[in-house]
């Protein structure tokens, strides 16, 4: 064709070849400017009603204009040829940039955070590309990237007999097949893997494989047939990119992490929400403040007032390995303000789309703020800072930025911290010296003066009535084991009130007293067939109704100012800030960003909210039981809060989305299939091999039940009787499964790994479980 006129076209040379056509080089005689043209299969021209599809993409891609995506200039025949004309790009397609290795993190940064801008103005306009791979992206020689080919992605008809995802590999380039429609195999989404309908959603998964190689130079899919590959979208994690490329920042595993989720509902649900991440990472690396790990202080929250689902094993041993997880985090306290619109907009119910102005201050910089409150009057902010363990309590001066040590450093722990509604007391939970039981309610001056203990037994942060006369906290488990008590206390100690007694499965936790003083709120575990909720209780009439529910853990509920609603920590793999409307019980986020938040706090006009921002990675180790080895990192990033080694050496973690299997060899990650359940907890390996036991929160149920499966997965089959339990450990002969009974008040019990009836292993019953461990013999 090179030297032929098609149309107005004069041809000059071939700029490339794809499963889609060939690329020409030509001259516009009319424009008199050079452009490409790309013919289409002769096959697809034939066919009228892929023609139509593709005339009416390609003219929708054509209203595209976006500097970072490629222009169409027009869609045209001649001589029973369709082709496209469009802009003539200088430089090398992103596959072939790839050729020489990953490009460097400012690089990288920059080309990621032009593929979501050019997402985002396609997804605006309802396009989704289908095939966004390297080789549809195009880098030029000044530095710009352009995606190509919108709407091309599903034009091939697919063979008879054959889904339109269906393919196969061969030739030469084996992550391409040419005989796809909906895109290419290795840069699938499960959706598209699955052939169901597709939204933005798919583009992002996507992207998220394309930044997965640029960043490691590798496919986090890969394999040698498009059975293999699709196996491994379906139901492989990748290995962590941190883990081929140690140099990568943390931050930008966990994008990458979020980018490939397999259930769209917790993906990146937006190009733009992607884009903010990126340029977050960017800013932060440029100015030094890189999102690496280093070796931070380990801090956490142990908050009394929400009790974890079970508790956390921390080091496990098998054959000739042991096995060990660091958690690495910094934590910072942060304030946010609103401004135009933002939580102002929510106190006075204004219309217009609330938080799209919101400033964020950060507070402290040492990255070991565990838990923050806010003062009444925003001036102050009252937080723990944990350092190596030894906790302590401080509070800050905004306007002056100085900070005065309220308590200091010791083998505490802290919870609940809050202000009276004057302004005048601290109050705040606190353990005794070399415990971790917090059970005990302090209050201390703010302006200095002795701290008075007020109540023991306390397992919940303390919420005040609106004249701050009286406070109300929960207390678990006693006088009766299996039972809750909502309380109520004169503001300076005393007498205690019984508000409400009621079942622990229907427990309220994080009490919220309302600005009229007529309803104590608090979060709520598994109502129903949610995971969370909120709950009102009224004070006068004892009446208790949950109004909102979700697929979230919720926490830290806090009333606005005018009842209109709350703001509340809602989580699944991390925690964000959401609004909760009163009582309609409609949700809207306040951040969206890839922070965990934890603790909430805000002042008394509803205008300035603190929170502790913090950043958690969780790696797992091994190292050989005997000898000098150094440890070696297997997982980065991902949760892993209990784990257990199987009989052939395995190791089974669990997360936020359910149970995998791990190869300490290769880090390969398989999922196990669970019985859908909306929690998966505290997975333990038999010793015979046989079987693994795991807790989870079932559909429907209040509380977590035992379940037991085969070693390698399947067989799915619940043991418990219908009763909270809570933390199983299946003994070293498989006969036998140890657990905390939940429903009554954490004794520790047996039950046959066929199920059946429960025996109390406690001779009393007077010691309870909190975390337990057999004994190999």
């Amino acid at each position: 064709m090179i030297g032929q006129t098609i149309s107005h076209y004069r041809i000059i040379g071939p700029l490339g070849k794809g499963g889609m056509g060939i690329v020409y080089e030509a001259q516009d005689l009319t424009l008199g400017r050079r452009v490409a043209l790309k013919f289409l299969p002769p096959d697809v021209a034939r066919d009228q009603i892929a023609l139509d599809r593709f005339l009416l993409e390609a003219r929708a891609a054509s209203a595209l204009n976006h500097p970072n995506i490629c222009t169409i200039y027009a869609v045209e025949s001649d001589a029973g040829q369709s082709f496209i004309s469009m802009e003539l790009l200088e430089g090398q397609s992103l596959d072939h940039t790839l050729h020489a290795g990953p490009p460097a993190l400012d690089r990288l940064l920059e080309i990621s955070i032009q593929l979501a801008d050019a997402l985002e103005a396609a997804h605006a306009k309802g396009i989704i590309h289908r095939d966004i791979k390297p080789a549809n992206i195009f880098v030029t020689q000044r530095g710009q990237v352009k995606v190509l080919d919108f709407g091309l992605a599903k034009l091939t008809k697919p063979a008879d007999g054959e889904m339109e995802t269906a393919t196969t590999i061969a030739g030469p380039a084996p992550l391409t097949s040419p005989g796809s429609t909906v895109g290419t195999v290795a840069f699938m989404s499960p959706e598209q893997a699955r052939g169901q309908a597709l939204d933005s959603r798919t583009d992002l998964f996507s992207l998220g494989t394309v930044l997965y190689q640029m960043a490691t130079g590798k496919l986090p899919f890969p394999g040698n047939t498009s059975a293999l590959i699709f196996e491994a979208i379906l139901g492989r994690d990748p290995v962590p990119a941190t883990q081929i490329n140690p140099q990568l920042p943390l931050k930008l595993q966990e994008v990458i992490e979020k980018l490939l989720e397999k259930d769209r509902e917790i993906r990146y649900q937006s190009a733009a929400d992607l884009r903010g991440d990126l340029k977050r990472l960017k800013r932060d690396t440029e100015s030094g403040r890189k999102s690496t790990s280093g070796t931070p202080t380990v801090v956490g929250s142990r908050i009394a007032s929400q009790p974890s689902f079970s508790s956390s094993r921390v080091v496990s041993a098998a054959r000739q390995n042991k096995i060990s997880a660091a958690v690495a985090g910094i934590a910072i306290a942060v304030v946010l303000a609103a401004a135009a619109y933002g939580i102002y907009a929510l106190v006075n119910r204004k219309p217009a789309a609330p938080f799209q102005d919101i400033s964020v201050t950060k507070v402290t910089d040492t990255g070991k703020a565990a838990q923050v409150a806010i003062s009444p009057d925003g001036k102050y902010i009252l937080n723990v800072v944990d350092d190596e363990g030894q906790q302590s309590l401080w509070l800050r001066n905004l306007p002056t930025n100085s900070n005065t040590q309220v308590v200091g450093p010791a083998d505490v722990d802290y919870a609940g911290l809050r202000f009276s509604p004057d302004g005048n007391y601290l109050y705040f939970v606190r353990s005794e010296p070399g415990s971790h039981e917090l059970k005990y309610l302090y209050r201390a001056p703010v302006l200095g003066g002795n701290t008075q203990k007020l109540a023991t037994d306390v397992d919940s942060n303390v919420t005040f009535s609106p004249d701050g006369r009286e406070f109300a906290f929960v207390r678990y488990n006693n006088p009766e084991a299996g039972k809750f008590r909502l309380l109520s206390m004169p503001a300076d100690g005393g007498e205690e009130k019984v508000l409400l007694s009621a079942p622990i499965t229907s427990g309220l936790y994080d009490p919220a007293w309302s600005p009229d003083g007529k309803i104590i709120a608090g979060s709520v575990i598994q109502p129903g067939d949610a995971l969370g909720g909120l709950v009102s209780f009224e004070i006068a009439g004892g009446k208790r109704q949950v109004f909102f529910t979700t697929d979230e853990v919720l926490q830290r509920p806090v009333w606005l100012p005018n009842e209109s609603g709350f703001l509340t920590l809602s989580a699944l793999a991390r925690s964000q800030i959401i609004f909760v409307s009163y009582p309609e019980g409609k949700s809207s986020p306040v951040t969206r960003d890839t922070n965990d938040y934890s603790d909430l706090s805000v002042a008394a006009d509803g205008h300035t909210l603190a929170a502790v921002s913090r950043e958690s990675h969780f790696n797992l180790f091994t190292e050989q039981a005997a000898g000098n080895a150094q440890p070696r990192q297997i997982t980065s990033g991902a949760p892993a809060k209990n784990f257990t080694w199987t009989r052939d050496g395995q190791i089974v973690r669990d997360s936020p989305t359910g149970l995998s299997i791990i190869n300490p060899e290769t880090g390969s990650v398989t999922r196990l299939p669970t019985p859908g359940a909306r929690f998966t907890s505290a997975p333990s390996a038999c010793g015979d091999g046989h079987y693994l036991t795991f807790t989870e929160l079932a559909s429907g149920q209040p509380f977590m039940r035992i379940w037991r499966m085969d070693s390698g997965g399947g067989n799915v089959r619940e043991l418990s009787d219908g009763k909270a339990q809570n933390f199983s450990v299946c003994s070293r002969d498989g006969r036998w499964v140890v657990f905390e009974d939940g429903a009554g008040g954490g004794q520790l019990m047996k039950m046959s790994i066929e199920g059946g009836k429960a025996e109390q292993i406690s001779p009393d019953g007077a010691l309870v479980a909190t975390g337990f461990d057999i004994s190999p013999d």
